[in-house]
């Protein structure tokens, strides 16, 4: 979750590794604009704790990696550091700096819980972001106010499948060889 920064001040990822090795807080860096990685709601940590439970479960075992939001993702093109929710890699891990912040490189999926004030900004900057890694095969929004979870699928270099499912929905994810249960999306939350 990221808070857009103010103004038209652009920066050089030299300037924006400076500002992260100091800082006690986390920032992400999109094209050369530093965005503050905000608080969550209780359920925005709810979402994440459920998926990350279910996923880590069901991958346990497959050789597959699953990261909750610590770890951040690094984008080669556009030059990018992002925070995803969560992110999975099931192939050996390419993580730059591993005793610092730690940067991954190659995730095979990306989750993103949308809240009402970042929403905007995940669902276009960040998603053309993450579109531009190369190992990505899907993406995924969550909804924290209604139950709905957006799902893209690559299909080819630039071409994205957008599935969205709903309550009672099962959600396939060849990319990592699993499924995911809307009702384990969402176990601790309750929607109108």
């Amino acid at each position: 979750m990221s808070a857009r920064s103010q103004g038209s001040i652009f920066f050089t990822e030299v300037e924006y590794l400076a500002l992260v090795a100091v800082s006690e807080r986390r920032f992400e860096f999109i094209q050369g604009e530093i965005f503050l990685v905000a608080g969550a709601s209780v359920r925005h940590i709810d979402i994440s704790g459920d998926v990350f439970a279910a996923l880590k479960t069901t991958l346990r075992g497959s050789g597959c990696h699953v990261y909750n939001n610590d770890m951040s993702v690094r984008i080669e093109e556009p030059k990018s550091y992002v925070f995803p929710d969560l992110s999975i890699v099931c192939e050996p891990p390419i993580i730059l700096d591993p005793d610092s912040m730690a940067q991954l490189l190659n995730p095979v999926l990306i989750l993103e819980i949308l809240s009402p004030s970042t929403q905007q900004y995940d669902l276009t900057e960040k998603r053309e972001a993450y579109q531009a890694i190369a190992s990505l095969k899907t993406l995924i929004f969550i909804a924290q106010q209604v139950p709905r979870v957006k799902v893209l699928e690559r299909q080819s270099e630039s071409s994205w499948l957008e599935t969205i499912y709903t309550r009672d929905s099962l959600i396939p994810l060849p990319a990592i060889g699993a499924s995911l249960a809307f009702s384990d999306i969402c176990a601790s939350v309750t929607f109108a």
